[in-house]
């Protein structure tokens, strides 16, 4: 959330009116398996697990892997660059979740 709201402070204040700006961390494509066993692991310190309940009788396969690669270029001219990694961002989305009852 804190790569966002500074990438779009930036595009507000350094931006070319009427110009499109990727907003994306580069370094943090992850699949959902690997999302998941990262809260397992890292996160939760081993606490929980991840099961793959995948029913034999699935005959229709699943997705392959895609990476969408969003240029970040023009926005990194503007001089903005992702501070938060994948872990800390997932862990801050946690400790905010904690608070929201």
């Amino acid at each position: 959330m804190r790569d966002a709201v500074s990438a779009l402070l930036f595009i507000l204040l350094k931006g070319i009116n009427g110009e499109a700006y990727n907003v994306s961390n580069e370094e943090t494509h992850i699949t959902i398996a690997g999302m998941a066993s990262l809260v397992a692991s890292g996160i939760a310190n081993n606490k929980i697990k991840v099961v793959f309940d995948i029913p034999e009788e699935n005959i229709y396969g699943y997705a392959a892997e895609t990476k969408m690669k969003l240029n970040t270029d023009k926005l990194k001219k503007l001089g903005w660059k992702p501070e938060v990694g994948l872990e800390e961002a997932y862990t801050r989305l946690i400790e905010s979740m904690k608070y929201c009852k």
